[in-house]
């Protein structure tokens, strides 16, 4: 199983443990373990963090360790990001590449599917997020307006019962009458 080989990997004997070298909470490995759903990246995480082999990782078939003479996860990370910066990328280049990851038989198209499905929720948490903000300014301007049309009214209040005063016969409260 490729949590066993995950707790392996980092010579962990709890989940605890494994959630600690992942930076998750428990209950995220947990919540992976019951529903036999590994997210990729905690694979892509650990076989960076060990220089592990991901076959190994994923499949448990192959060598356990990277070969030394393969790349390494952070190098070829940066060759990506030096070769496709954010600000500098045709949209329909993108979209390409993104169909010929999804489409091939490797773990990347599954690392690739579960950060998109992350990044559409993190965009849709966004925009949920800036709708939350607009309606809360809204109803902070409209709690200011109520507060001071509170004041104005209690004002108001007190100069009426100052007029239907009697003039002269101001009692103190708790007077006997």
């Amino acid at each position: 199983m490729a949590l066993a080989r995950l707790l392996e990997a980092i010579n962990a004997d709890s989940i605890e443990q494994l959630a600690t070298a992942l930076g998750v909470s428990r209950q995220a490995v947990y919540h992976a373990k019951t529903n036999k759903k590994i997210p990729p990246g905690w694979f892509v995480n650990i076989a960076g963090k060990y220089s592990l082999s991901l076959d190994w990782l994923v499949f448990g078939s192959g060598p356990k360790q990277r070969s030394a003479d393969g790349p390494k996860l952070s190098e070829s990370r940066q060759e990506t990001a030096q070769s496709c910066p954010a600000e500098d990328f045709k949209m329909s280049d993108m979209l390409t590449k993104t169909a010929e990851v999804l489409e091939s038989d490797t773990i990347y198209r599954t690392a690739l599917a579960s950060n998109i499905n992350a990044f559409h929720q993190a965009v849709r948490n966004d925009r949920i997020l800036a709708e939350m903000e607009r309606r809360v300014a809204h109803l902070e301007e409209m709690s200011d307006a109520m507060s001071r049309r509170m004041e104005d009214l209690e004002k108001e209040n007190q100069e009426l019962k100052r007029r239907m005063e009697p003039p002269g016969q101001k009692q103190e409260v708790g007077a006997a009458g």
